[in-house]
């Protein structure tokens, strides 16, 4: 290991070296960075590294564009797959190209341009869940020495801009490095055969000018140039005949408000399969997030437009809003979700797709909390249109169907009282769809959320669960460890997902789910 460990090592530190010619503004910002946090040792310590995120930026963006092992240790596929219009048969040697991944522009914005800034407050790591960014590998037979190579990369490159100023010789500043680069997995042959034939110019002009009624009741893409006010307005349109001229399967749609990526996107993936036509999925994330997901994945194509989110701000709320506005434009979605990146599933989708489309009830927790973390947020010049005692409080993460939905996003009068007053500690968040719902729609509302969370051990955040935490008996607890009402009958089924699971449970998870949660084998 230390041997393999040592090559690779050195040959990234060349890389980064060299990138650090070619960008001297880089350079300099290394400099001082790693220069004032320890501005008058003689040797760096481990305990200085901790600080340098610039550093650790840029051994990031050095193994996204330069792999020190371009093609990954082989893998052997252990069943036939489809694999972009390819066959790829059971004991099918396969290389990862980590080389391409790292340059693909459907990966990564930019993906030729050397720009550490990239991985900046970003939670993108070398333990392999992200799989555009895999230097390393990932899964049990990931890298072993990953913690040995970085902390060899830091503690060196750190000590080589903290000891010297470097330049190319004469002051140039040019270093033209010639790389050209192809994809190893070649699209598909294309069909053999003929293509149609060219339509007539009067059919061609009217397929510009006219507008399909089947686009009307479902947007072929959720993204937009639409401002907030315009979605808000489309959204909040409900035809007055009710009986549909289409045929119409009720879905449900999973709208994710996430900082980046869905972080458990594979066990989603093995929820969703087998059931396309009975669920939309619908994506918030960070703007700053420039990530694509695999064409093959549900999840591809499924952000909408959006903007930064401040937790526990009303810019949540505005992002709620948003997510069930774009939702709404398809007319076949009768029930919403809203989930975190560390939400689960804990049954299978048959389950959770009857127990939401046959509800009588609506679910958002609401309830009144005396003290400083529920009445104490309230803002006395909300008063008259929302009192002291209807002030509500409850968990952000609903289930609601079409009707409440269009009210909530068609909503003028309560809405804005929490964008203009409810600011800081107020936690609009928790407050405005519970005080909402309360007023409007109690006698349609369970007061109860559908996602389970463990506030056990206390604090102003749930618990994590991490690899070990998650077990089988953990997951039946989850799953039936309670009692409550649905549909005027009791049940033990309360919960159907659960939060904040880390991506070091999802293995487990992945192993758990078809006997467990009875996903699809």
């Amino acid at each position: 290991m230390f041997a393999a460990g040592a090559d690779t090592t050195y040959t990234v530190l060349e890389w980064a070296m060299t990138e650090l010619l070619r960008h001297p503004t880089i350079m300099k910002k290394l400099q001082e960075e790693v220069r004032g946090i320890a501005p008058k040792k003689a040797n760096l310590s481990e305990d200085d590294l901790e600080q340098m995120h610039y550093l650790k930026a840029i051994i990031k963006e050095t193994l996204q564009l330069h792999p020190p092992v371009p093609l990954l240790i082989s893998r052997e596929s252990t069943k036939h797959v489809k694999l972009q219009g390819y066959d790829i048969p059971t004991e099918t040697r396969v290389f990862i190209n980590a080389w391409t991944i790292g340059r693909d522009p459907l990966s990564w914005k930019e993906p030729e341009e050397f720009r550490p800034e990239r991985f900046l407050n970003s939670f993108i790591d070398f333990n392999g869940q992200i799989f555009q960014f895999i230097p390393f590998g990932a899964g049990r037979r990931g890298c072993p020495g990953i913690v040995f190579a970085i902390a060899n990369l830091e503690l060196v490159l750190a000590s080589l801009v903290h000891k010297f100023d470097w330049a190319l010789p004469g002051g140039d500043l040019s270093l033209n490095l010639l790389i050209s680069h192809s994809p190893l997995i070649l699209p598909p042959p294309p069909a053999t055969q003929p293509p149609p034939p060219t339509p007539p110019p009067s059919a061609t002009k009217t397929s510009k000018t006219n507008i399909r009624s089947s686009e009307y009741q479902k947007p072929t893409h959720v993204t937009h140039d639409m401002s907030d006010e315009e979605l808000l307005w489309r959204a909040s349109m409900t035809p007055k005949i009710r009986k549909f001229p289409f045929k119409r399967v009720p879905k449900v749609a999973f709208m994710f408000l996430t900082r980046g990526p869905v972080l458990l996107a594979p066990l989603w993936e093995l929820f969703f399969k087998g059931h396309e036509g009975f669920y939309s999925i619908y994506v918030h994330s960070d703007p700053s997030f420039n990530q694509s997901e695999p064409e093959n994945s549900v999840f591809h194509g499924r952000r909408i437009p959006s903007k930064k989110v401040q937790w526990g701000s009303v810019s949540m709320v505005e992002a709620e809003r948003r997510l069930l506005a774009n939702a709404l434009l398809d007319f076949s979605n009768q029930r919403f979700v809203l989930l975190s990146e560390s939400c689960i599933p804990l049954f299978n989708f048959s389950t959770i797709y009857s127990y939401l489309i046959y509800s009588s009830k609506n679910f958002v927790e609401s309830f009144d909390l005396p003290g400083l973390a529920g009445r104490g947020r309230y803002r006395h010049q909300m008063s008259p249109t929302i009192t002291i005692q209807q002030w509500k409080k409850g968990a952000q993460w609903f289930e609601m169907d079409r009707d409440i939905a269009i009210e909530v996003v068609s909503d003028t009068k309560y809405f804005p009282l929490f964008q203009k007053h409810c600011k800081r500690s107020c936690c609009a968040d928790e407050h405005y769809l519970p005080t909402f719902v309360s007023i409007r729609f109690s006698e349609r509302n369970s007061n109860r959320s559908l996602t389970w969370v463990d506030w056990s051990k206390g604090g102003i955040h749930p618990a994590k669960f991490v690899r070990t935490d998650v077990t089988i008996e953990v997951l039946e607890k989850m799953r039936s460890g309670r009692k409550c009402e649905y549909n005027g009958n009791i049940t033990n089924v309360c919960f159907l997902f659960a939060r904040k699971v880390t991506p070091t449970a999802l293995g487990r998870l992945m192993r758990f789910a078809p006997k467990v949660m009875q996903f699809n084998p």
